[in-house]
Order: C-alpha cells, then structure tokens, then sequence
C-alpha cells in the first residue's frame, strides 16, 4: 500500500513539473507572439508551458513580425498550419512538426529548409528566399508548390505526384521533368534557364506560363484544357495552337514567329503577339466578338491580319487599337483581310 502511493506521489510531482516546464523561446518577437494568442497561452502567463505547445493543433500565423529565430516551435507536435512569411529568418528545421499540412515561409532569408519528415505537407510556399536546393521527396502528399525567387538551379518533383500547381518562376532551373505530375492544373516556370519542356503527360494543365526562357521549340498539342499561355521572349519560330479549343489568354511576344494561326481558337478573349517576324496572323475563328484585346505592335513584315469581319475588326477600337501601347489604325486598315 505505501509502495503504490509513493508511485503515485512521484507520478504526480512528475506531471506537475512537465505540466510547468516553459519552452525556451529566444525570438522576442515569437514569444510576444505566441504569448498573444489565447489559443496557445491557454493560462494567460508570461511563459508558454509545455503542455500548452503539445496540445495546441490550430493555425499559427505570424508575418512580417521581425522574426529571426525560430527556435522553440518544434515543441508544437501537433501544428497543422505555420505562416511565417516575411520575417527574417535564414534557417528553418521542421523536423518535429510531423503532422504539418500548410506552411508558408515565404519572403525571408532562407538558406535552407528541412522538411523530410513532413510527410503529410500539402502546401508549400517557400518564395522569396535565398534556397540553393530543395529536397521535396519525402513529401508525397503535396499539391501546392510556391518556390519563385530562389536561387535554384534544380528542382525535383519526380515523386510529388499530387500536385496540382507548381510556380517556380525566377530561379536558374536548367531542367525540369515534370512527366509523372500527371494532375498538373498550373505551371509557372517563367525566368529560368529551361531549353525544353516536356508537356505531354500533362493532360489537366490549363495555366502555362514559361516566358522568358531560352526555349526553341513548345510543343502542347496534348494540354487540350490549356486556357492560359504565357510564352513571351523565348526563341520560338513556330506555334501550334490548333488543338487549343479552349485557350483565352495568349502572350507570345519577343519570339520568331512567322505565321499565327489562330482559326481554331473560339474561346480567344486576350492576344498579345508584339515583336515577332510575323507576316499573317489568322484571327478568322468565327467569334471575334469574344475578343477583348489584341495586340500585334513591331512586326514590320505584317501583311495579313484575317478576321471575319472588316467593318467589325476597323470599328473594334477597344480590342484593336486601345491600351498602352495602341496598335495604329491606318496601317490595320491596311492589312485586315478576310
């Protein structure tokens, strides 16, 4: 009998202190945040208890708050979600908050991340920051990747086979194998240093930007669903649009383009086709009233611009001639034929 309540009495002093122990949070600006949220600091003291951080599985969302360090959120184990964009911080180590599904560390001066052991991430943001390289290969679960504005000369998404949007513009990627990511809806690859781009298991994309790369040849005859292109300042010659039924938006300036054929593109509401070789443009797709803006400036060996109607496409000012950089009326009139 006194043996069990001696167990008892230290069980019981043992609760009590691990029930009192505080986490060593050296970030002022952390602690004062932590401190702040009465979700957290449950007691309303100036320490966060252990068993405040355990038990705490909601949202933590702290930007712009001067934050360098984030020492001491490892003690949250049961963290869902962590916004920590635009603080300060150059280093993050995620390696405790093993059920983390949302994390957005965005606009800091990160050098480097860990995040193999969130297995369950579902979303990633990390742009912005000073990344050399980002291992993503422990985390399968993922659909969502932000990392634009890095310093990534790679970037491997081999075994990320949920995701469904990936921007990754403004980096230095020489490659990017993008095969197995056959639920791809988004790709923003614009700004790298990519001479090809593989597309055609990528049956759901419906955004592509991927301007501003040295890309010689665009093969998407296969993204039946694409919507919105954005190809501007590549080396292009050619442009195959004719399996694009439901594009809308095309920016393509700053290639080589000689022709543009764009009869079969009905849905077409934005054409941006400037600074090209372009000597015939086809917009005769039999719903040119759908058209809002189409722009087609410094191509100086234009000759034809088909469209089906004349008196509609010269009365058409807003979609023709309006916007920053007006098309010239007299030299449309000029080349608009049927």
């Amino acid at each position: 009998m006194k043996s069990l309540i001696f167990i008892f009495f230290i069980t019981s002093i043992i609760l009590n202190i691990h029930n009192k122990e505080v986490i060593h949070i050296p970030d002022r600006n952390l602690k004062s945040f932590l401190l702040s949220n009465t979700q957290i600091n449950l007691n309303g003291d100036s320490e966060i208890q252990l068993t405040e951080a355990e038990n705490f599985n909601g949202k933590i969302v702290c930007r712009n708050k001067g934050i360098k360090d984030l020492t001491g959120i490892e003690f949250f184990p049961n963290l869902k979600h962590l916004d920590i964009s635009f603080n300060e911080l150059e280093k993050i180590n995620l390696s405790k908050n093993n059920f983390l599904r949302t994390f957005n560390c965005s606009g800091n001066r990160i050098t480097s991340i860990s995040i193999s052991k969130n297995h369950n991430l579902t979303y990633l943001n990390c742009s912005q920051n000073k990344l050399t390289e980002l291992n993503l290969s422990t985390t399968p679960n993922l659909t969502k990747l932000y990392c634009s504005e890095n310093l990534l000369k790679s970037l491997d998404i081999t075994s990320n086979l949920k995701l469904k949007i990936v921007t990754c513009s403004m980096n230095k990627i020489e490659k990017l194998d993008i095969f197995n990511n056959t639920k791809l809806e988004v790709l923003e690859c614009h700004q790298n240093k990519l001479n090809s781009i593989n597309l055609s298991k990528n049956l759901t994309l419906k955004s592509l930007s991927c301007g501003y790369n040295p890309l010689y040849n665009l093969d998407i005859k296969n993204n039946l669903n694409l919507e919105y292109l954005y190809c501007d300042k590549n080396q292009l010659t050619s442009l195959d649009l004719s399996k694009n039924l439901l594009l809308k938006t095309l920016y393509c300036t700053e290639n080589f383009l000689e022709q543009l054929d764009l009869s079969k593109n009905k849905k077409l509401e934005t054409v941006i086709c400037s600074k090209n070789n372009l000597e015939k443009i086809n917009l005769k797709n039999g719903n040119n009233t759908k058209l809002e803006i189409f722009k087609f400036f410094n191509n100086p060996s234009l000759n034809c611009i088909q469209v089906d109607n004349k008196d509609f496409a010269k009365n058409r000012n807003k979609a023709f001639w309006g916007g920053r950089h007006p098309n010239n009326p007299k030299e449309i009139f000029k080349i608009i034929c049927l």
